[in-house]
């Protein structure tokens, strides 16, 4: 997570000291942006998020970041969110039901929600689709772990389609 939105902070150099009034993913006209992230692995990122520029400017309330782990939402009494794919093929994928269960709690009755599913034959993500997303209040990440999350999630949710590079990553949250 952090590589996809790390680059996209910018710090304005005044005279006196360092504001963050141009980031792409901070405060753009004067509101707070909500980050929403689905993961099975929050606390891969949780301390960094709070800990850099990112924290930063949570403590000033420029954004939210909240955390839905696939876990807490499954119906399964050992909380196994992995199944094979529906149309076959190698490896496990992340099973629909638990995925749209915790999307379903980060977005609520809210408007204006983007969300949006890490894959690697997404649209490269740039600073004009950052400038984009930055007029959004909530922003929904959907990171994948293992072969990725079952097609039909991105098909139910109308989700956008986002890559961050030509590579792959161990999990979408990186």
């Amino acid at each position: 997570f952090y590589r996809k939105i790390a680059p996209l902070v910018r710090r304005e150099r005044t005279a006196r000291s360092f504001s963050y009034t141009g980031t792409a993913f901070a405060l753009v006209k004067n509101r707070m942006i909500h980050f929403h992230i689905v993961t099975l692995f929050p606390e891969s990122i949780e301390g960094y998020l709070n800990a850099s520029i990112i924290g930063k400017a949570q403590e000033k309330k420029k954004i939210k970041v909240s955390y839905y782990n696939p876990r807490d939402f499954t119906r399964e009494k050992d909380a196994r969110v992995d199944r094979r794919p529906y149309g076959g093929g190698p490896g496990m994928v992340l099973e629909p039901d638990a995925i749209l269960r915790a999307v379903a709690k980060a977005v609520g009755t809210k408007k204006d929600v983007e969300i949006i599913f890490f894959a690697t034959d997404g649209e490269q993500l740039t600073e004009s689709m950052s400038q984009t997303l930055s007029n959004k209040k909530h922003i929904v990440f959907i990171c994948g772990h293992y072969e990725g999350i079952d097609a039909r999630v991105e098909h139910i949710l109308k989700a956008r389609l986002v890559t961050v590079g030509p590579f792959v990553l161990t999990g979408g949250e990186l």
